[in-house]
This record gives C-alpha cells, sequence and structure tokens, in this order.
C-alpha cells in the first residue's frame, strides 16, 4: 500500500513538473516589410531580439536588419529579462 501511494506521488509530482515548466517559442522574422524604409514612429512596443538586446519596437529591429549581415529574429514580445540591455532607436520620429 505504502509503495502504491509513493508511486501515486511521483506521478503526481512529475506531471505536474511537466504541465508547469515555461513554454520556449522558436524566434519568430519580423513582419519587415509592413516599415518600408523609412524612419521608425516612437512607438513603444519592446521585443527581446536573439542578439539579447531589447529593441523598442518591431520598426527599430527591421532598420537595425537592413544595416547587418547577419539577421536578428524576435525571441518573444516584450523586453530582455536576462540580458535587458536596450538598443537605441534607429530613424525615430
Amino acid at each position: 500500500m505504502n509503495s502504491f501511494i509513493l508511486k501515486v506521488l511521483i506521478i503526481c509530482l512529475v506531471s505536474g513538473l511537466v504541465f508547469t515548466a515555461p513554454s520556449v517559442k522558436k524566434p519568430r522574422e519580423p513582419l519587415c516589410s509592413r516599415y518600408g524604409n523609412g524612419p521608425c514612429v516612437n512607438d513603444y512596443k519592446p521585443i527581446c531580439a536573439t542578439d539579447g538586446f531589447t529593441y523598442g519596437n518591431e520598426c527599430t529591429l527591421c532598420a537595425e536588419n537592413r544595416e547587418r549581415t547577419e539577421q536578428v529574429q524576435i525571441q518573444h514580445d516584450g523586453s530582455c529579462p536576462l540580458h535587458p540591455r536596450k538598443k537605441k532607436n534607429h530613424n525615430v520620429h
């Protein structure tokens, strides 16, 4: 009986860990075609990019990517929690 209860407790513990584990999202491409080559507006909607920098919005990431050879993707919406480095706004008006 005790081993049965122990097994049930272990199963509950393991299943609880599986269902509460944070989900890891795959990086996504920024939709740069919606912004063109013009200046970005100063609309603060931070995004965390795969380079570890927090960009003020998707447009500023796209502007930065236009000047790079290796494209940076969006890791997730919001600031980067582990590396809260901020990039300066690029061509903000």
